[in-house]
């Protein structure tokens, strides 16, 4: 659980234009907040990002992204999906699960390839 003081800083993050976020310097008292703060800026505002922590973002999702756990974890999960889909799901909506399921693999791969580059 966060103090009442790093709830207080929370909402002043929230409540904070995208453009003045980077000038924010919070004394966060939990250590998590601090990067917490980085990824919900970089996540919701990535334009607001300097070249530093640009880079910095495009580390961190290579490296959650490509790692072996998370790769086995989508692939186990696309086969539940696709086992579901072709044993669940009456012909109409086979043919529209079946192009969902198409559209997301093509997601991660077109995800994973701009990662690499």
């Amino acid at each position: 659980f966060f103090s009442d003081v790093d709830r207080e800083l929370m909402e002043i993050v929230r409540a904070t234009s995208p453009n003045d976020l980077e000038r924010l310097d919070l004394p966060f008292r939990d250590g998590r907040l601090q990067e917490m703060f980085f990824r919900y800026r970089a996540r919701n505002y990535p334009d607001t990002l300097n070249e530093v922590d640009k880079e910095r973002w495009l580390n961190f999702r290579k490296e959650k992204i490509s790692a072996r756990e998370t790769i086995a974890r989508f692939e186990k999960d696309m086969e539940k999906a696709w086992q579901k889909v072709n044993e669940e799901f009456n012909e109409e909506s086979r043919e529209k699960g079946q192009a969902v399921l198409n559209e997301l693999q093509d997601y991660a791969d077109e995800l994973i390839q701009s990662l690499m580059e």
